[in-house]
């Protein structure tokens, strides 16, 4: 018997691509935001709705709702406005405290043995060098501050038989999705001013990550207890370079200034999955034409 799949944050961008490659998923969207979604997670949500659980996420009543299932894939972080001036960081702690508060309750009842959190590569924060599982995180950003929060304290509150992977994504794109603002000037612009040709960037299309989901639920019973698998692509690609792999014909032009790189080695989920760095790029190339 295959152990049942929830997907909490089933609107999200990562969440809906799970639910809609993997057709006996299940997932879950709160009641309060369910009429305020932009248009496109509204179509998300047409699409999804036959699949979908609302409730009040923030209430005791949210355990009632939820038929039994052994697997939870987390893609609710609370990640909203996270750069603008008015984000308040420990307001938005208090919201996951409140959400950890029920999830509890939800595994206890159900017996969770896997949760597979959505993370970030920005908790390592800036570094010169490669980072990999067991690097040390100085997050500097405020979403990679609020990340490795989320991050430590599951980890801290699950209970033993219960096993937690993290996955530290980096520029995860695919069709429909608001992708970096790069990408987006790419899409947008007839010319483009890069100033900084030789920043170095990780992406990775989203079915490598679905990919890799699938893979760890497969195998989750012989990793440890609490694993992070970094999801970057396999060679950090320049600004520049990826300009001459995908041939866009657009007219840039090029200035000079330092960059700021999160590099992250990719060296545990090539143990999962088969990953080729001429695929990505191909794939990229296609969302954008």
């Amino acid at each position: 018997m295959k152990s049942k799949v929830i997907v909490f944050g089933a609107a999200s961008f990562i969440g809906s691509f799970l639910m809609s490659k993997n057709k006996k998923w299940e997932g879950t969207i709160s009641r309060k935001f369910k009429n305020y979604y932009d248009p496109l997670k509204k179509k998300r949500i047409e699409k999804l709705k036959k699949k979908l659980i609302v409730f009040n996420f923030l209430s005791k009543t949210t355990v009632k709702n939820l038929k039994k299932f052994k697997i939870l894939i987390n893609c609710i972080g609370f990640t909203k406005n996270f750069e603008k001036k008015s984000f308040n960081i420990n307001r938005e702690k208090k919201k996951f405290n409140l959400y950890l508060k029920i999830l509890k309750i939800i595994i206890k009842k159900n017996n969770v043995k896997l949760i597979i959190h959505i993370g970030s590569n920005y908790e390592y924060g800036y570094s010169n060098e490669i980072n990999n599982e067991n690097s040390k995180c100085h997050p500097v950003t405020k979403y990679g501050i609020y990340k490795l929060y989320e991050f430590k304290k599951l980890k801290k509150n699950l209970p033993k038989n219960c096993k937690l992977i993290n996955i530290r994504c980096f520029s995860i794109f695919g069709k429909y999705n608001k992708i970096n603002s790069l990408i987006e000037q790419i899409k947008t612009r007839e010319s483009l001013m890069i100033k900084n040709p030789n920043q170095q960037l990780n992406i990775i299309t989203i079915c490598y990550l679905n990919n890799l989901i699938k893979k760890i639920i497969k195998s989750y019973k012989k990793l440890e207890s609490t694993e992070i698998i970094n999801f970057c692509s396999t060679k950090p690609l320049t600004i520049r370079s990826i300009f001459k792999m995908i041939k866009i014909k657009k007219k840039v032009f090029f200035g000079n200034s330092p960059p700021n790189n999160i590099l992250g080695s990719n060296d545990k989920m090539k143990k999962f999955i088969n990953y080729n760095d001429k695929q990505n790029l191909t794939k990229l190339r296609s969302y954008l034409n």
